[in-house]
């Protein structure tokens, strides 16, 4: 066997070795969702829903994830559906919205977060995008986030993320659903592999 073939041989057991361990190294995190009734729902994050205006239904849930508890709120806002997620005393963590690709702006933060899938992965299929609205500081309104969002304000009171969640194969053979989250201006902050368990004993 000449020179060149064990040379190519050895480069194409290295990528493979370095994508098992790239994939080995990302985070699982193991997601189980149940639905609870308003009555379970900490008392904090009620008071914040209570101004979010033209909602006719709240639905609320209990996640953990990686041993951490956090309280879901999800509704609809002029054909918009929208996530709040809370921690256990009802403190807002932030608010979500679906979005599709088009919507992710700039267009170089499209560009740079669809450019990290090509680069990361050897084949993907987008599930779902979300812009998440998080604090700066203390008190932020859920109201006028949402007010903002669906008018095109400028949204600068709040801290804008991406997060994509994909169905793909980073290189081990094997498709897996991720979520890999972005800042406003694309570039790549985290990436984590998902297994979600959604209960049917929603309460309303």
């Amino acid at each position: 066997m000449n020179t060149k073939c064990l040379l190519l041989m050895f480069l194409v057991a290295l990528s493979i070795s370095s994508h098992a361990q790239e994939a080995d190294s990302i985070p699982e995190k193991d997601e189980t969702e149940i639905g609870v009734s308003e009555g379970d729902f900490p008392k904090n994050a009620l008071r914040l829903l209570e101004d979010v205006s033209r909602v006719d239904k709240f639905k609320y849930y209990k996640k953990d994830s990686l041993g951490a508890e956090v309280y879901v709120a999800k509704f609809k806002v002029k054909g918009e559906q929208y996530t709040v997620l809370f921690d256990v005393k009802g403190v807002l963590n932030w608010v979500e919205v679906n979005i599709g690709q088009k919507e992710i702006e700039p267009s170089d933060s499209r560009q740079a977060i669809m450019g990290y899938f090509d680069q990361r992965f050897k084949r993907t299929k987008v599930m779902e995008i979300k812009k998440l609205f998080l604090p700066k500081g203390s008190g932020l309104e859920i109201d006028t986030v949402i007010e903002a969002f669906s008018d095109g304000k400028d949204m600068s009171f709040c801290t804008i993320k991406y997060m994509v969640e994909v169905s793909g194969d980073i290189g081990d053979g094997a498709a897996k659903l991720y979520e890999v989250t972005f800042n406003e201006a694309g570039e790549y902050e985290k990436i984590e592999s998902v297994e979600m368990h959604n209960m049917d004993n929603i309460i309303f």
